[in-house]
């Protein structure tokens, strides 16, 4: 059980997320712990129940990370297949020990054994703070986007008038994005772990707008301004991520702006 306060584990995942080429790390924990992995070809229950295996990053660990590693600029790709999956390894353990600091007790199993002490912990701020953290999803993404169709459907005229696009535009940007991670991923995966190369984990989740423009029906024009509005640069907004209690710009602004006009998404936005 961890003895560190949850500040110090905090901030050295903020020093494993400045390092040169986190990109790729964080690219390799987003294929490995969002996407349904499927065995020889098929997708079925089991492939799918294993997505929810407890070991893997929750969604605001991976948003945590992706905040961490925008705060002090992105930089490019530039570890093995080794390192990559060393600093990966360092993540699990860091978010592992600050998963127990949440309940701020020296020994858990011995507070939860002795009632009064259980009562004090499940009654105090730290319990909800686990919680909050760690809930679940309540749907699936393609669920969020069937519904924001029908949330924000009256919001169309203003949408059209101030952000240049309605908001089946924006869903429409969005599937492109997932499918072409996709195959990206689908490409790249396979032949990645042949040997200890360079790990460009990080090619599968960088795209650019005439990249989109070409896979997707709608106008140049339409895809920028949806861009636009979901996207900011790394650092914008981030100066204050000092806390797992602080409000993550990534969460408002899921796509970073890049250098060369490319752009990055990590998590699926709604």
């Amino acid at each position: 059980m961890t003895k560190r306060k949850e500040q110090d584990i905090f901030d050295e995942l903020e020093r494993l997320s400045s390092k040169e080429g986190f990109i790729d790390v964080l690219s390799l924990l987003c294929w490995k712990d969002t996407f349904v992995h499927g065995r020889n070809g098929i997708i079925d229950e089991d492939a799918f129940a294993n997505n929810f295996d407890r070991s893997k990053l929750c969604r605001t660990e991976l948003a945590t990370l992706y905040g961490l590693m925008c705060k002090t600029g992105v930089t490019g790709s530039c570890l093995t297949v080794n390192e990559t999956v060393e600093h990966a390894q360092r993540v699990y353990e860091l978010f592992e020990e600050l998963h127990w600091s949440f309940y701020n007790a020296e020994d858990f199993e011995e507070t939860t054994e002795k009632l009064e002490s259980f009562k004090n912990l499940v009654n105090g701020s730290s319990f909800m703070r686990e919680a909050i953290f760690y809930s679940g999803e309540s749907v699936f993404k393609h669920q969020y986007r069937d519904l924001v169709k029908i949330r924000y459907q009256k919001d169309n005229p203003w949408l059209k008038e101030n952000k240049g696009f309605v908001i089946e535009d924006a869903i429409s940007v969005l599937e492109v994005i997932d499918k072409l991670q996709l195959e990206k991923l689908n490409t790249l995966v396979p032949n990645i772990f042949q040997k200890d190369n360079q790990a460009p984990f990080s090619s599968a989740f960088c795209f650019s707008a005439d990249e989109l423009h070409s896979h997707s029906e709608l106008s140049k024009e339409v895809t920028i301004n949806v861009l636009s509005a979901l996207s900011a640069s790394p650092t914008s907004g981030m100066n204050d991520f000092s806390s797992a209690d602080d409000f993550n710009h990534r969460n408002a602004f899921p796509i970073v702006k890049l250098d060369d006009g490319l752009y990055a998404s990590f998590l699926f936005i709604f």
